[in-house]
């Protein structure tokens, strides 16, 4: 090869490295890749421990943002047992396909719309496309929180009731952070005129924050007269 090498010190000892392995945002020695050279390295006499400790860390610390984006998500089926639900292993029941292109869309941007409600019968596969636009998104680094309708408003009177302005606060702190909020099964229980209040506060919060940047996806089996309800319209 004709590129110029690159050099980094290990105790006294100065190693140069093909530039092939040199990570170009931290300019250390991508060693996952090459355990040729670790080998190499502790064969001369170098402690692995110290030959690793001076390898990029770019990739573990991707790694570990993502599982960490992927955590506070509270997206469902995330368990490292767990098979992700996807684009690719999406089976919806009959009509489900167009529910299945609106929601491809409104994760790749490629529509202008904020706020998408997927509508359909229980076992439709609305949760299955909820969790993969929040897979997609998480992929191109973009926050993403999922919320289920009932525990949601069963968790923000309590802490009305335990009289927890803190507990309150943190609510609204996470359904106002992420770029993607996701309401799943929304119109489970009797809606009073808290719920509506709450509900509208949340979709009017994702207005006021303007542009596409902020999206909010909804789940539901109402109709679209009885989710206006739900929402005091």
């Amino acid at each position: 090869m004709n590129q110029a090498p690159f050099a980094t010190i290990l105790g006294k000892l100065v190693i140069v490295y093909p530039d092939e392995i040199e990570c170009p945002d931290c300019h250390r020695p991508k060693m996952d890749d090459h355990p040729d050279i670790v080998e190499r390295l502790v064969g001369e006499g170098h402690e692995r421990e110290r030959v690793l400790s001076h390898q990029c860390e770019c990739k573990a610390r991707a790694e570990k943002m993502a599982a960490d984006m992927l955590a506070a998500s509270n997206l469902p089926n995330r368990g490292p047992e767990a098979t992700p639900r996807t684009w690719d292993n999406f089976e919806g029941v009959d009509g489900a396909t167009e529910a299945g292109n609106a929601a491809f869309a409104f994760a790749r941007g490629a529509s202008t719309e904020t706020i998408l409600a997927l509508i359909g019968v229980a076992g439709s596969g609305k949760t299955h496309l909820v969790e993969a636009v929040g897979r997609w998104m998480l992929a191109k680094g973009q926050t993403v929180r999922y919320e289920y309708v009932s525990e949601l408003l069963d968790e923000w009177r309590d802490s009305y009731a335990l009289h927890s302005d803190a507990g309150a606060d943190d609510i609204r702190d996470r359904l106002e952070a992420p770029r993607l909020l996701i309401l799943d099964d929304l119109g489970q229980g009797k809606a009073t005129p808290w719920v509506q209040e709450k509900l509208t506060a949340i979709v009017d919060g994702r207005y006021r924050m303007g542009g596409t940047a902020w999206r909010l996806l909804v789940t539901t089996n109402l109709t679209r007269g009885e989710v206006a309800v739900q929402l005091g319209e």
